[in-house]
C-alpha cells in the first residue's frame, strides 16, 4: 500500500500488515471523530488479531482507560503474536499516564512473561519494563533474575 501524504485514519491503522508501514501510518495518522468508538469495538470483538496486534504495538491509539485492560489481556491470551505485541506496546507506555493498580499489574503480567518458555516474547516484555516499573519493583526483577 503506498502511503498517501494526508488522509491517513484508523483504518488504515487497523489494516496494516507490514510493521515498516504501520510506523509509517502512526506517525502521519490524525485521530478523527469516531476513532475511539472503531477502537472500543475492535478491542471489544477481540476478532481481528492483525487490528488488534496494531493497537497493542502503538498503546497511545487506545482510549486510556482500555490500555491496561487490553495489554493484560493479550499478555494472558493464547496467542503468541498477541502476546508479544502487547510485550512490544508495554515499552511505548508513559508510566505516569497509568493508575497504580494498573502499572502493579503490568509488570506482574510483564514479569511473568519474562519467565516464560517463548524466548522473543520474555525478551521484549524485559525490554518493556522499563516503561512501568519503578523502584519499588526491584525486588520481583532481582528475583526473576536469581
Amino acid at each position: 500500500m503506498g502511503l498517501r501524504a494526508v488522509g491517513l485514519g484508523i483504518a488504515d491503522v487497523l489494516r496494516a500488515t507490514d510493521l515498516d508501514e504501520l510506523a509509517a501510518i502512526v506517525a502521519s495518522y490524525r485521530p478523527a471523530r469516531g476513532d475511539a468508538a472503531v477502537v472500543r469495538g475492535v478491542l471489544d470483538r477481540w476478532e481481528d488479531r492483525q487490528a488488534i496486534g496494531n493497537l497493542l504495538l502503538h498503546p497511545a491509539l487506545v482510549p486510556a482507560d482500555l490500555r491496561a485492560p487490553v495489554l493484560l489481556r493479550a499478555l494472558g491470551d493464547a496467542v503468541p503474536y498477541l502476546r508479544l505485541a502487547a510485550a512490544a506496546g508495554a515499552g511505548g507506555l508513559d508510566v505516569r499516564e497509568l493508575a497504580g493498580a494498573d502499572r502493579d499489574a503490568l509488570v506482574v503480567a510483564l514479569l511473568a512473561t519474562v519467565d516464560g518458555p517463548e524466548d522473543l516474547i520474555a525478551t521484549r516484555a524485559a525490554a518493556s519494563l522499563g516503561a512501568v516499573a519503578v523502584p519499588a519493583d526491584a525486588g520481583g526483577i532481582v528475583a526473576l533474575l536469581a
